[in-house]
């Protein structure tokens, strides 16, 4: 089947289980249920940082600092917590594995939503599982990548019209 124009996750097809199951691995050092999937020495591979990312940048919510890069994997330190990351977006659909090895917990987020095109109407999909992950470890709530910035397509909203203008449309409506 031809997937051209197509993420490079798309000729995937996994259930959230098998994700889970997958993570569950990368934790216990490539073993799910006494069974092999991954040698220990390819996840070492995925998680040493190889070379730098740019980071998100500090307007839209990130920390400006560079990211780096493992074997399929963003290695990020965040509030002072190394996270393993790996996420994708079709401009349609978005989703993010991210792992906290220290405190050897997991999460996989998929969503209906990008944030390819509009960085400022919905949540990123990166905040709500960073969020989940800190909510497991009882830290406060985190705003990493939350855009600081307004979104610059967004119009003065009308109550910031003058007064004369709105005068003109003060009165009573009625629909039949």
């Amino acid at each position: 089947m031809p997937v051209s124009g197509m993420p490079a996750g798309s000729i995937f097809r996994s259930t959230s289980s098998d994700i889970a199951h997958y993570l569950i691995a990368l934790l216990n050092g490539g073993y799910y249920k006494n069974t092999r999937v991954v040698k220990k020495s390819s996840i070492d591979l995925m998680w040493t940082p190889h070379i730098n990312i740019p980071a998100h940048p500090v307007e839209l919510g990130g920390s400006g600092k560079d990211d780096h890069y493992g074997f399929g994997w963003i290695i990020s330190k965040i509030d002072g917590i190394t996270y393993i990351c790996h996420g994708g977006d079709t401009g349609a659909n978005s989703s993010v594995n991210i792992i906290d090895p220290k405190n050897r917990l997991a999460c996989s987020l998929f969503l209906n939503v990008s944030n390819v095109y509009d960085k400022f109407r919905f949540t990123h999909v990166y905040n709500l599982t960073f969020n989940i992950m800190r909510l497991l470890i009882e830290r406060e709530k985190s705003e990493y990548y939350i855009p600081v910035i307004k979104d610059p397509n967004v119009k003065q909203p009308f109550i910031n019209l003058p007064h004369e203008t709105k005068k003109k449309y003060e009165g009573l409506y009625i629909c039949s």
